[in-house]
């Protein structure tokens, strides 16, 4: 799957075309495959926790391509899994809060946080969801659509404090005004995947920042 949300944006036939034709042409061997779509197909239908049985209705181009892809992993008996937010070793893109956190602790940048920073968001740490799809390969999965979340919501001042706290830093917070039209809370319940595999997350939020902080050059 290629290009990232902002691509999505900028570009959304063009990444639909080009994300679609590869897709089609791996479904096209016959094997039935485990996708990794996104939370982000939910949209502004949220339940709390998210259900894979609600409703869907993604705002945004790349939540419109992953479920559009959905529909075709599952009808070629494959399984579609909706990722929340993964974090971990590797990941440094400055779109995604944890990575902007760290590069705030090792640069002394002020964080910047929308609204009350009461918005709540699930993470899971990268082993963690490695394993949860690896676990999926010899199950019964065909037609199936899974979250692969914690089940755990974070809100954003908290995840600041806790990435501080553990680097022994104080946060500099800088507010801005709320996000029109951003969810509050985003989390997963992730009982369809723990009941087909007995997965359960080995990191906790903390213990993921820790090891990622001992990590740092």
């Amino acid at each position: 799957w290629s290009g990232s949300f902002r691509q999505a944006v900028d570009d959304p036939e063009g990444t639909r075309k080009r994300n679609l034709s590869s897709l089609l042409n791996v479904l096209a061997v016959g094997i039935p495959v485990v996708f990794s779509s996104t939370s982000l197909v939910y949209g502004g239908n949220l339940s709390h926790p998210c259900r894979e049985d609600q409703d869907v209705s993604p705002r945004a181009p790349y939540g419109h391509q992953k479920l559009e892809a959905e529909g075709l992993v599952t009808a070629a008996g494959g399984c579609a899994v909706r990722v929340f937010n993964i974090y971990g070793t590797g990941s440094t893109d400055s779109a995604q809060i944890i990575p902007r956190l760290l590069a705030s602790v090792a640069s002394d940048q002020v964080v910047r946080l929308n609204g009350d920073g009461l918005q709540q968001r699930d993470f899971v740490h990268v082993e963690d969801a490695a394993r949860a799809l690896a676990g999926l390969v010899d199950c019964d999965i065909a037609g199936r659509v899974m979250n692969l979340s914690s089940g755990v919501g974070t809100t954003m001042l908290e995840l600041v404090q806790l990435v501080f706290s553990i680097a022994g830093v104080e946060p500099q917070i800088e507010w801005k005004p709320a996000v029109a039209g951003e969810a509050r809370v985003i989390c997963g319940d992730p009982a369809a995947l723990q009941a087909q595999t007995g997965w359960r997350p080995d990191y906790t939020l903390r213990e993921g920042i820790q090891t990622l902080l001992t990590e740092r050059p």
